[in-house]
């Protein structure tokens, strides 16, 4: 089984809807908040994941929780892809006056959109921000091997053509396995 966590309406830019099972609080084949562990799923059962735009709404331990039930649920070889805001380009971007890449807004983590707002329920709002080197910590800890940082057009089969195009310029993209 192919799972797309955290998909949503996202999941429009693939053509692949036959091969993946979707997993989202309101729209998904399968209905879970995936802040909730441990998942529906039994140890060693999943093929393969992909967690797109999806680990930077929960905070830096429910993260590292997420990235530990992946771990958990997937097949030994199985593998998994994430893509995530890049906490280099981000920087990159503020540190040159820019609030803006290819007419995406950057969200500043940790600060309000909306003055005396709160975020602590909201799906929508970025809670923690990565760079390669934090994030590829974060799989080797949980045990995860192979970690890799990719580009868009990853040459694996498993996740080519995948991810949105719309945010190819502002994500990190990583694959790792499972031993």
């Amino acid at each position: 089984m192919k799972l797309n966590l955290g998909s949503r309406s996202y999941y429009k830019y693939t053509n692949r809807d036959s091969e993946w099972c979707t997993v989202d609080l309101v729209d998904g084949d399968i209905i879970h908040d995936l802040r909730q562990i441990p998942w529906p799923f039994e140890a060693d059962s999943i093929d393969c994941i992909l967690a797109s735009h999806i680990l930077e709404h929960v905070t830096k331990d429910k993260g590292h929780q997420f990235i530990v039930e992946c771990h958990r649920i997937l097949k030994p070889g199985g593998a998994i892809s994430i893509a995530v805001p890049d906490f280099d380009i981000l920087l990159e971007a503020i540190k040159n006056g820019h609030n803006a890449i290819d007419g995406l807004s950057i969200m500043y983590v940790g600060v309000p959109i909306i003055k005396n707002q709160d975020y602590t329920n909201d799906t929508a709002a970025h809670q923690y921000v990565y760079s390669y080197e934090s994030l590829a910590w974060v799989l080797q800890q949980v045990g995860f091997i192979n970690i890799t940082r990719v580009d868009f057009d990853t040459n694996n089969e498993l996740f080519k053509g995948i991810h949105n195009p719309a945010v190819k310029n502002v994500s990190l993209y990583m694959e790792a396995q499972k031993s």
